[in-house]
Parts: C-alpha cells; structure tokens; sequence
C-alpha cells in the first residue's frame, strides 16, 4: 500500500479552500492514487505544507467524511474507505464536526458582591450572541464558595432566548420545586450535562490575548495545573490538540470551561476566540 506524506499531497494541491482540497483529494482517491486503507497526512502537518490554518484542512476532512470517502479511527488518523463502506450512515463518525459548542462559567472570586453575578450573565449574554449553544454554572461545592446556580440561571434566561441553560455538577434531583419554576422561565431550555456526549476541556486560546493576559494564562498554567491540564496556544494549536485526543474524536459536542480565577475582561476574549477561531477551527462554522 502506498501513502503520500504531506509533502507529496500538498504538491497535488492547487486549491487550498476547504472544498478545493476535499475535491482534489477525492480524485486521488477515485484514481486509486490515494488506495484503500492508506492514511492521510495530520491536520496540523498537511495544514503546514499548504500555509493554511489546521482548521481549513480539518473542514477539508469533514468534507471528506461526509462523502463517505475517509473515516478517522482511534489511534489510527484518517484513512481511506473501502468503496463499499462509503454509505451516508458513516457520516457522523468520529471527528464529525460540532454540532454543539457550550461553555462552562461561574461567579467570580469574591461571589458576595452582586458585581461578580451580573459579570457572570454578562458571560452568559456574550455566549448567546457569539453563537454558543448552551452554558453551564458549576455548583459552588467544586470551588468552595456559596452561592446559588439555579437563581443565578433563573435570572439570565430573563436576559436571553435561545442559549440553553443547566448546570454543572450539581445533583439534578435537589431543589425539584425551583428546577420546575427555572424550567418554566428558561421556556425548555434548562440542559442537562452528559459527560457520556460532551467533551469537555479547559481552553485558554491566545489569538487575541494582550501580552499581559497571555503572561497570565501562561503563569496559571504552570503553576496550576488542574487535572486535565488546560490547554494553552492558538486556537489553530489546540484545534490540533483536540483533534488529537480519542475522547474528542468520538463525540460532536464540546464545552469549555473557563479557567476560574481570571477577570471579565479575561473571558470576553477567552469566550470570543473561542466562538471566532477555535470553533471554526474544528470544523464549525462562524456564526458571523
């Protein structure tokens, strides 16, 4: 079996869109120079052979996958299909691109002072209008802190109409009587979070980040380090990081969490890279 390194595919290709790649690399594969089983080159190194961002060739892979022509295996990156294996129903295979993008928030440090909870709608407001599809306010045991996430929620459903609301680590039976009235003001849009079908990550991305913010992300990741560690870069970097990560590959729904301890200033950039570049970057396109 013969298979082209990123060097030899990227001499092939002349149109470096996402669907003039797609293109060219389907008539490799129609012409049997690409065969059956042979594996294509990484995102992040066909991306650097082309000069393209790894989100144009992750988009050239979904189109891809969504002709049924390659899937991408657990360990194994992506590879071509045997023709009799390329049927609609292999479409949303691993890798498949997102279907949902969340976030994860909660108050401030200092939760006492009620700037901290109009800061946090504020955050939830943001995530609406860039195109998030729902947040999640983590219970207040996971930090240490007191305060009450479904009030907390009940006033930003008065504030917004279409992101889904829910929350995170909290026991879902407790307080039955203001879940019910929190799922009335949200008019159905209280979410629930599945672990088994949202990968979720911390990511700092640092497109737009002033050299005094990234300085800061960098220092908390070092000196941190949660468990799993955040992950630190370009939204193009940590595109490829997660592309990289079988749990990410086996799900089309995502959430970020936002790193406590940071300023609202911090998250609006954190947030907006996040909506603009990383989540284009993964093959979902901008809601702009």
């Amino acid at each position: 079996m013969s298979e082209l390194d990123a060097e030899e595919l990227a001499a092939r290709l002349s149109d470096r869109t996402p669907a003039g790649i797609a293109a060219q690399i389907g008539g490799l594969i129609e012409h049997k120079i690409l065969p059956v089983d042979s594996r294509l080159p990484t995102v992040r190194e066909l991306a650097q052979e082309l000069g393209v961002s790894v989100g144009t060739i992750a988009q050239a892979w979904s189109h891809l996958r969504e002709q049924g022509l390659v899937e991408t295996r657990r360990r194994g990156g992506t590879r071509v299909l045997p023709r009799a294996r390329r049927r609609a129903e292999d479409f949303a295979g691993p890798g498949a691109p997102l279907k949902m993008l969340g976030f994860l928030t909660h108050p401030l440090p200092g939760s006492a002072d009620s700037a901290n909870y109009e800061q946090t709608m504020q955050s939830i407001e943001l995530g609406e209008q860039l195109g998030f599809d729902a947040a999640w306010l983590a219970a207040p045991e996971q930090r240490g802190e007191t305060y009450s996430p479904l009030s907390i929620l009940a006033a930003a459903s008065q504030r917004t109409r279409r992101i889904r609301l829910g929350t995170y680590g909290a026991d879902p039976a407790e307080h039955p009587a203001n879940r019910f009235t929190l799922e009335r003001l949200c008019g159905g849009r209280l979410v629930e979070f599945d672990e088994r079908r949202v990968f979720l990550a911390t990511a700092v991305p640092t497109d737009t980040a002033s050299r005094e913010q990234e300085a800061r992300y960098r220092d908390y990741v070092q000196n941190q380090q949660p468990d799993p560690a955040p992950l630190l870069g370009t939204s193009d970097e940590i595109a490829d990081a997660m592309l990289q990560q079988a749990g990410y590959l086996e799900v089309d729904e995502a959430a970020f969490a936002l790193p406590p301890g940071f300023s609202y200033e911090d998250y609006v950039q954190i947030l907006t890279d996040i909506a603009t570049r990383l989540a284009p970057a993964l093959g979902r396109p901008n809601p702009s």
